[in-house]
């Protein structure tokens, strides 16, 4: 998922990319971590509460796979 940077933005791609997903599929972020994008960061943290969001050292990837 690499569209629009702010909160609202990221929070509705990610939430409409989950839906489209299968159980086992994965979703990619980019520009998280990133000072100045914080909207990505900010709304992983919220969805970390319930899913395991990985990154990806030295990069401003992060990823999950779906299991439910």
């Amino acid at each position: 998922i690499d569209g629009a940077h702010s909160y609202d933005y990221v929070r509705s791609d990610s939430l409409n990319a989950l839906r489209c997903v299968r159980k086992g599929g994965i979703l990619v972020w980019h520009d998280y971590g990133r000072a100045g994008v914080n909207g990505v960061s900010k709304f992983l943290h919220e969805l970390a509460d319930d899913h395991d969001i990985f990154s990806v050292p030295g990069s401003s990837i992060a990823f999950m796979v779906k299991r439910q």
